[in-house]
């Protein structure tokens, strides 16, 4: 399958001498943010998380779903816990139960959630898109209710202008603000960490910023534009 097509719109962003990604904010609408692993360092606390959930199955069956887990980042919880009884444990469970396992997951990773570092140089971007007046938007795999009550202990909800968790897919937050607010997908940049973020941004036709956590391999095409941290992209 042919790999998708990222807009070419970064004629006006360049990579500086100290490996920062300048963007020009005068061709910017907006930025949509990914969560866990992009704004906050939490991708670690949802392995342990479902580590933990699945413990009682044993070490071999924890294995593969933790190796699953980390080959599909920011697909949602639901659909991980459905497939992992399904398919790794061979004994289906109702959405019911897949909601109870969820709430059980929810309550294991939330106050350690809340309590993570911040991915270096994530207020400082927020700060300075809110200084120039380009509006910033969360689109993440995390439940809606959840995602929106971990911005608020946080203290960063002032900080968005609206925030899309599941069961609204990251693409359809990214079709659904770009059509709400009558952006152009291109003056759009949506920043994540998983090959997810990466299909959501293309299928919206959004300009696309990979943030890389140090150490591990890129889930995304070769050519993809990527910064080691927030620290990494400056609005000029």
């Amino acid at each position: 399958m042919a790999e998708p097509k990222q807009s070419s719109a970064f004629n006006r962003t360049t990579m500086t001498d100290n490996a920062q990604l300048e963007i020009a904010s005068e061709d910017l609408d907006a930025v949509i943010f990914d969560f866990d692993g992009v704004l906050v360092e939490s991708t670690s606390i949802k392995t342990d998380a479902f580590a933990k959930l699945f413990e009682s199955y044993g070490s071999e069956i924890v294995s593969r779903v933790v190796r699953h887990h980390l080959e599909n980042s920011g697909v949602s919880r639901y659909e991980k816990i459905a497939h992992y009884h399904a398919m790794l444990i061979g004994s289906p469970i109702t959405s019911d139960e897949v909601n109870a396992e969820a709430d059980r997951f929810g309550a294991i990773v939330e106050d350690l959630v809340v309590g993570a570092p911040e991915v270096a140089g994530a207020t400082s971007l927020l700060s300075s898109l809110r200084n120039q007046a380009k509006p910033a938007f969360v689109a993440s795999a995390t439940p809606h209710a959840e995602l929106v009550r971990i911005l608020e202990r946080r203290g960063m909800s002032d900080h968005f202008k609206d925030v899309y968790g599941s069961p609204t897919t990251k693409l359809n937050a990214a079709g659904e603000i770009i059509s709400r607010y009558d952006f152009s997908p291109e003056r759009v940049l949506f920043i994540g960490d998983a090959r997810a973020d990466f299909e959501a941004a293309t299928g919206a036709g959004c300009r696309f910023v990979g943030r890389l956590i140090n150490g591990e391999g890129s889930p995304f095409p070769a050519e993809t534009v990527t910064v080691a941290s927030l620290e990494g992209l400056v609005l000029v």
